[in-house]
């Protein structure tokens, strides 16, 4: 039992039987475990999994060498305008 759940139970034992009290503290704490629960739950749904990152790694690897080969082009391009305008 934690300490605000003592605190409540002592509060509660003033105006109810203890077994009572205690049955109120129990299902209080139970919410709160399965609220707990279910927002931990609710951030894992939302974690990426290996195959997700497998996936995105091999999209970045294949834009990755899209875009050196097209900067490869225009700098050869480049290089061939400048040599052809000096000679």
């Amino acid at each position: 039992m934690t300490a605000q759940a003592l605190h409540v139970y002592e509060i509660l034992k003033k105006t109810l039987p203890e077994e009572d009290a205690m049955t109120v503290v129990e299902y209080l704490e139970d919410a709160t475990e399965a609220k707990i629960v279910r927002q931990v739950e609710n951030k894992i749904e939302h974690l990426a999994s290996k195959a997700d990152l497998s996936e995105v790694k091999a999209d970045l690897i294949k834009w990755m060498f899209i875009f050196i080969v097209g900067q490869t082009a225009v700098l050869a391009a480049l290089a061939a305008g400048i040599v052809k305008l000096l000679h």
